[in-house]
């Protein structure tokens, strides 16, 4: 009777969490990040018997001698229970140095990897993983440690876009949920044990080597010498920290929005104009932001590497240049700021060219990161003619197709729109400050007369819209295509 009272609690209580953050649909399939431990075990069966269909995924990261006995072990169980596993085998360690890495944030990237590839292989839209209340104290003091603001005092949602921590998976494709945030660890291990299941155990998890561990067996327990009440504080901090991020995100996606432009390369480009007006919570926003989206993910970044950007694009040094953090190149070139990993040797080689044959029409072009629309219309009033730099229009009868989107080339010339004359390309990006390192991979588009149009930056004067034109190309550029 005790275990099923107990059995009976903790399944409504998560039946409950679900529900309240609409974490899944009746009867979802969804992707279980199933390592064997009790938590992940915890989380398998009691989505089984809510009614869901989980689909048991274990990422084997061979970094134990007895890794492979975990993975067995593991399909073993969910082959009693009829289920669905996958696995995969995967080098954490050689990725980790090849990918100068931690072992944790190696293994971490690959796990969302494998986890988000089985969840479009399998037709899932969603990926659960068995974080506790505990993970969550945990990770809001690491945060804390490593300095944060609001953003790391909220610690893990109940659900995100997987995009957020897998930055591989195309945003709006895969939901990351968290059903167990409502329990502790001991529940979760009270669950495995009031149905017969043997957890797995990782002696990584007490390794003091490891920060997380540090705070999980000395500096969480020295704490509750303190105030027993320390893990429920944390995790009531969490939650309140999450409402209020939750204003401030809006506002930090609208300044990321007017103020970072993705370049080709994985290069960002920020408007100091622009980011000076933000309010200074915002900045900060931004500025984690635009690192995350760079390095691809935000677990190695503290508060001093976000401040570091904040007071770079503020005051830049004499040099124009600095390594923020790690392979992390930060630019200065007059009114814009330039953000990149370390140079890929690949940008000496110019992307191949991309020939427009017809137009109207859309147009990908992977290697510079964005598409191309080109939409035929009469010429618009000038009122109603676009000043953004990545929406151009031109005069349709002063080109001549197919047009070429391609690198600037070292011969490439142009009279810039309202310049008295010709003047060399690298001369005009030079003037605009685009840093050197990008001259090599600045996208144009040309006919076979002239360079027609610099994205983002002007037109050809000779093919701007007049009062004789009879019609009208516009251009859009548009970054981080479909």
């Amino acid at each position: 009777m005790h275990r099923y009272n107990v059995r009976v609690d903790i399944r409504t209580r998560v039946a409950q969490f679900i529900a309240e953050h609409k974490l899944l649909e009746p009867g979802e399939r969804v992707v279980v990040g199933l390592s064997g431990g009790p938590d992940s075990l915890a989380l398998y069966v009691l989505l089984r018997e809510l009614g869901y269909v989980p689909i048991a995924a274990h990422l084997d990261h061979s970094l134990r001698a007895e890794s492979a006995d975990d993975a067995r072990s593991v399909a073993q169980m969910i082959a009693a229970w009829g289920g669905e596993f996958h696995h995969q085998r995967a080098d954490v360690a050689g990725t980790a140095r090849r990918e100068h890495r931690s072992l944790e944030e190696a293994a971490r990237r690959m796990r969302y990897q494998f986890l988000s590839a089985t969840a479009l292989d399998c037709g899932s839209r969603t990926v659960a993983v068995g974080h506790t209340a505990d993970d969550q104290a945990e990770t809001v003091l690491l945060h804390l440690l490593r300095g944060a603001g609001v953003s790391g005092l909220r610690g893990m949602l109940p659900a995100i876009d997987l995009h957020q921590v897998q930055r591989d998976m195309p945003p709006g494709r895969v939901r990351l949920v968290r059903p167990l945030l409502c329990l502790t660890r001991d529940e979760s291990a009270r669950v495995c044990l009031a149905r017969g299941l043997v957890p797995r155990t990782d002696p990584s998890n007490a390794d003091l080597a490891f920060l997380r561990n540090r705070i999980r067996h000395q500096l969480l327990p020295n704490l509750e010498s303190y105030n027993p009440a320390i893990r429920r504080l944390l995790v009531q901090t969490a939650q309140l920290m999450g409402a209020h991020s939750r204003l401030l995100e809006l506002a930090i996606e609208r300044g990321s929005e007017m103020c970072i432009t993705p370049l080709a390369g994985g290069t960002l480009r920020i408007d100091r104009a622009g980011f000076a007006e933000l309010p200074e919570a915002v900045q900060q926003g931004v500025a984690r932001e635009a690192l995350a989206q760079t390095l691809g993910g935000r677990e190695d970044i503290a508060l001093r590497h976000v401040i570091g950007l904040v007071r770079f694009l503020a005051n830049p040094p004499h040099s124009g240049h600095a390594h923020l953090m790690k392979t992390l190149h930060v630019y200065s070139a007059g009114p814009r700021l330039y953000v990149s990993r370390a140079h890929d040797p690949s940008w000496a080689v110019p992307p191949s060219p991309l020939w427009i044959e017809a137009v109207p029409g859309r147009v990908v072009a992977q290697a510079f990161g964005a598409s191309i629309e080109f939409d035929l219309t009469p010429p618009p009033p000038t009122a109603e003619r676009s000043t953004d730099a990545w929406n151009a229009w031109i005069d349709f009868d002063r080109v001549h197709l197919p047009l070429c989107l391609r690198a600037a080339a070292p011969a490439d010339r142009i009279r810039p729109l309202g310049a008295p004359q010709e003047m060399r390309l690298s001369d005009f990006l030079a003037r605009q400050h685009v840093p050197q390192f990008l001259r090599r991979i600045q996208p144009v588009l040309a006919d076979d007369v002239r360079v027609v149009w610099v994205p983002g930056l002007r037109i050809h004067h000779e093919v701007r819209l007049t009062d004789h034109s009879e019609r009208a190309l516009r251009l859009r550029w548009i970054a981080r295509p479909e």
